[in-house]
């Protein structure tokens, strides 16, 4: 009993060192200032900019960007952020994470796709 005991309390212990040291496997999508921007990266910019948008604006932002970009539907994507760049309802910040996000798709669409095998 004293050797299940002491098994268990190792295997505890072992658990928690890996979940304290970060070996969850989870990657951080953040970029750092010399790391070019992801879509994904942008995505979350421009989420996060979003959230004191308008419900309409909000609305519209989740069916006419994120789910075209969940799909990976990029160009009907662009397009929407195109539109939705004009829209007078945003804020500064909000503009410049829709334009950021913008540029980072068409750097995306720009750069040739490794042929597929």
């Amino acid at each position: 009993m004293n050797k299940m005991k002491h098994l268990f309390y190792m295997l505890l212990c072992g658990l928690l060192f890996l979940d304290i040291t970060g070996c969850s496997g989870k990657k951080t999508t953040k970029a750092t200032a010399g790391e070019p921007k992801t879509v994904e990266t942008a995505l979350g910019d421009l989420k996060a900019a979003m959230v004191t948008a308008s419900p309409e604006a909000q609305n519209k932002f989740r069916s006419d960007v994120i789910f075209p970009v969940r799909y990976a539907k990029l160009d009907v994507a662009l397009a929407n952020l195109k539109t939705m760049a004009g829209d007078a309802s945003l804020n500064a910040q909000q503009k410049d994470a829709v334009n950021g996000l913008i540029d980072v798709i068409q750097k995306d669409q720009s750069t040739p796709q490794p042929a597929a095998q």
